[in-house]
Formats: structure tokens, sequence, C-alpha cells
């Protein structure tokens, strides 16, 4: 089912980016004598630690079909993962 059409998708999404656009003020890199690296992000870091990201990133992969759920085992697999 695509997201467009999945009410409770658009909700994680609304609830997501409300939950953004309430970010304190924090640095992206927050020391420029080295180089920049994501895990120094104070954004990515304050991101990163609020509940809603974890759902909103399992229901985009859920919606994207990227993440298969399997019944029988009852476990979420990648849609492309092989054991070989």
């Amino acid at each position: 089912m695509s997201s467009k059409s999945n009410p409770a998708s658009k909700r994680v999404r609304s609830h997501f980016f409300d939950m953004v656009s309430k970010m304190p003020p924090l640095s992206h890199w927050p020391d420029k004598s080295k180089p920049f690296n994501y895990d120094d992000s104070e954004v990515c870091k304050w991101i990163l630690s609020q509940p809603g990201f974890k759902r909103w990133v399992f229901d985009k992969a859920r919606s994207g079909d990227q993440i298969i759920f399997d019944a029988e085992k009852e476990i979420w697999v990648g849609s492309k993962f092989t054991d070989k």
C-alpha cells in the first residue's frame, strides 16, 4: 500500500515533521577544526534520540516494501536479503 493512500502513514509523517520542527538550536558541524562527520552532528544526534524517529523510519521501510513481514516465522526481513 502506498504511503499516499495510507492515513496512518500520513499521521506518522506529520508527527515526525511536527517533532523535527520543534528542534532546539543545534549545530550540524560543532567542531569545524575537524572534517565534517554526521556522527558528531548535534542535529543528527537529537533527531535520532526522538522516539517518533524510529517509528517513522520503520514505517517508511515497510510502506516502501524494503522490509517484509514473514508471517510464518513472525520476523521482518529485508526485501533483497539472501543468506548466501
